[in-house]
């Protein structure tokens, strides 16, 4: 087998400056069918799916914040009191004398 020849630096060099511009022409073309979208729709271009990932997003958000929430009081305490003649029940606070309602207050005795 012939000895293995690498390329010079300065040919490495010259060959990863110049990569960003073998996709210049795909991007060119991108940037022109948008544009040409663009006119015919106001220079307004929305994906078609920009309302499926939009709720998408707002749906993981809620999915990762209630597991965050759970994850964060699992196996927290839970008591009821009396509060202006009905019973609240929830999480307890550090002393123990208030609970956390549904609503996400805090109500003392």
């Amino acid at each position: 087998l012939p000895p293995q020849t690498f390329p010079p630096p300065a040919a490495a060099a010259s060959a990863l400056a110049l990569s960003p511009l073998v996709a210049a022409p795909a991007f060119a073309d991108v940037v022109h069918q948008a544009t040409m979208a663009s006119k015919a729709h106001g220079d307004v271009v929305l994906h078609p799916d920009l309302g499926a990932a939009a709720i998408g997003l707002v749906a993981g958000v809620v999915f990762v914040g209630a597991a965050s929430n759970a994850a964060l009081h699992y196996g927290d305490d839970e008591g009821c009191l009396i509060h202006e003649q009905h019973e609240i029940c929830g999480r307890l606070s550090e002393g123990g004398e208030c609970v956390l309602s549904k609503t996400g207050q805090w109500v003392c005795a």
